[in-house]
């Protein structure tokens, strides 16, 4: 064993406990105390992280965490779970609001299609309607010449 940390979770039961004590094997020597200490936290050399308590009282548990001061506790089997939910949930919510708004681009692009075929028939009425015009006075016009003609042989 190159290293052994013992935890006290009844330490508070006698001045003389401690919550926490780490050995570790140098040389010839065999298992040496290096730390003996009633904080939330010690550091495992060999496992290269920290060993935690995390709540209070009968809630009271060890957890793994990493960072320069072990303040970063790894997820639990729950934890990722329920992250992995949320990660889900929020993929789920992105996927329905791209839809939505795939849905009002698409209402957009007909209302925006419905509307030129609006203007598109309007402009039609309104060449057919000059278009009759036009027709109507070029009509007048020649119905002009000709009673101009009459007038002119008729004064002759």
């Amino acid at each position: 064993i190159k290293e052994l940390i013992l935890f006290d979770p009844d330490y508070r039961l006698n001045k003389q406990r401690l919550r926490w004590q780490v050995f570790r094997r140098i040389g010839k020597r065999g298992l040496v105390r290096i730390e003996a200490t009633n904080g939330d936290r010690v550091r495992s050399k060999v496992l290269a992280c920290w060993l935690r308590v995390v709540g209070d009282n009968g809630e009271t548990r060890l957890r793994v965490a990493t960072g320069v001061r072990g303040d970063e506790l790894l997820a639990t089997p729950e934890e990722e779970a329920a992250s992995e939910r949320l990660d889900k949930e929020h993929e789920r919510e992105a996927k329905e609001q791209e839809r939505g708004a795939k849905e009002r681009e698409r209402e957009a692009k007909e209302a925006a299609l419905e509307l030129v075929e609006r203007q598109q028939a309007e402009a039609a009425t309104v060449l057919a309607l000059l278009s009759n015009e036009r027709a109507a006075k070029e009509a007048a016009l020649a119905r002009v010449r000709e009673l101009e003609a009459a007038a002119k042989r008729s004064r002759r």
